[in-house]
């Protein structure tokens, strides 16, 4: 792997690891269970879980379902430009 690679890998993780700690705070700050959001979303319980732990990124649709959900507080916009800052 060139070095670009793993440079674009690692920018890739923290976005990940940016958003799963992003929509684990705003969940737990609004005491919603993590199977009440994954129904809201329209995505299995599996999926939301992965989101949370960073191993998959929402899709566009969900990303935009959750910004509508959160009330802003979750958008891929905020949660990219606090990773680009690290």
């Amino acid at each position: 792997m060139k070095k670009n690679e793993n440079n674009e890998n690692f920018k890739l993780f923290a976005i990940k690891g940016g958003v799963a700690t992003a929509l684990r705070q705003w969940r737990v700050s609004e005491r919603l269970s993590a199977s009440a959001v994954a129904k809201d979303l329209g995505v299995c319980f599996s999926a939301f879980s992965k989101f949370e732990r960073g191993i998959i990124l929402p899709s566009p649709v969900n990303i935009a379902k959750l910004e509508k959900m959160s009330k802003g507080q979750v958008t891929l916009e905020k949660l990219i430009a606090d990773k680009v800052k690290s």
